[in-house]
C-alpha cells in the first residue's frame, strides 16, 4: 500500500510548503498505529446456533490501543519543537 501513501504525503507536504507557515508541522503518528496491536470490536449479535458476529472498529484515528504510541510522537515532536530542532 505504500505507493498509495506516496501520493497522499506528497500532497500534504506539497500544500504545507504552500502555506508557508512555520507553524505547520507534519507528523508521522499514522506511522504508529500498528496492526499488531489489538482491534477494538464493535460486538454483533449472536445467532440462534451459537455463532456471534463482530466487527474491527477504525484503529487509524486515537483510541485506546493506539494513543500511547501515538502520544511518544507528539511528545517528541513538542519537545523538538520547543528546542528548535522541528
Amino acid at each position: 500500500m505504500w505507493s498509495e501513501y506516496v501520493e497522499v504525503l506528497s500532497r500534504q507536504i506539497k500544500f504545507v510548503r504552500e502555506q508557508a507557515d512555520v507553524d505547520i508541522r507534519l507528523l508521522p503518528t499514522w506511522a504508529m498505529a500498528s496492526q499488531e496491536v489489538g482491534f477494538a470490536l464493535d460486538t454483533g449479535s449472536t445467532s440462534d446456533v451459537g455463532i456471534q458476529t463482530a466487527s474491527l472498529s477504525d484503529t487509524v484515528h486515537l483510541s485506546s490501543f493506539n494513543i500511547a504510541r501515538v502520544s511518544e510522537v507528539l511528545a517528541a515532536a513538542a519537545a523538538a519543537v520547543a528546542q528548535g530542532a522541528l
